[in-house]
C-alpha cells in the first residue's frame, strides 16, 4: 500500500533508555569507590590503608555483581559462576597466589551460596604480601561489610 515510507534509526525512547542505564552504572561504580576516593581527598593511609581501601571496595564490587546475577537468574552465584556469566572477565582468580590474576589483591575470595542468601569472604593470604594486621572480610546479600581480625 501506498504509506510513508518507514525511517530506520534510534527512537528517542531508546536514546532515553541508554543514557538512564549509563547513569545507573555511574552511580553504582561511584558508590563502589567513594571510601578510595574519600582517601585520596584526605591525602591520609598508608600503603596498608590504601590496600583495604581497593580490597573494601572490590568486595562492595562483588556484592553488586550477586545482586545483579540474582537479578538475571533468581539464584545467587558461585565465583565460577559469576566468571560463566561474564561478570567477572576471564584471567581473574578468586585466590592471592597462583595463575591468573588475582581479583582482590593479597586476598583469598570464598563465596558461600544458599537459596536464601550469600556471604563472601576474603581472607587475607599473608604468603601473597598481605600487611601483618590485614583483617578477614566479609559481606552477605544485605550489603553488610564486616571486617573481622585475622590469625
Amino acid at each position: 500500500m501506498g504509506g510513508l515510507p518507514r525511517e530506520e534509526g534510534l527512537s528517542l525512547i531508546g536514546l532515553l533508555l541508554t543514557v538512564a542505564i549509563i547513569g545507573v552504572v555511574l552511580v553504582l561504580s561511584l558508590q563502589t569507590y567513594k571510601p578510595v576516593l574519600q582517601s585520596f581527598e584526605t591525602g591520609g593511609g598508608s600503603a596498608a590503608s590504601f590496600k583495604l581501601d581497593i580490597s573494601r571496595a572490590q568486595m562492595q564490587k562483588l556484592y553488586q555483581m550477586e545482586l545483579l546475577y540474582y537479578t538475571l537468574h533468581r539464584s545467587y552465584a558461585t565465583w565460577d559462576q559469576l566468571v560463566a556469566d561474564g561478570q567477572i572477565a576471564q584471567g581473574y582468580t578468586n585466590r592471592a597466589q597462583g595463575r591468573g590474576t588475582p581479583f582482590i589483591p593479597y586476598f583469598d575470595i570464598d563465596i558461600q551460596v544458599s537459596p536464601n542468601g550469600f556471604v563472601i569472604t576474603a581472607t587475607p593470604s599473608f604468603a601473597a604480601g598481605a600487611p601483618p594486621g590485614t583483617p578477614v572480610l566479609k559481606i552477605d546479600q544485605e550489603g553488610n561489610l564486616v571486617e573481622v581480625p585475622s590469625k
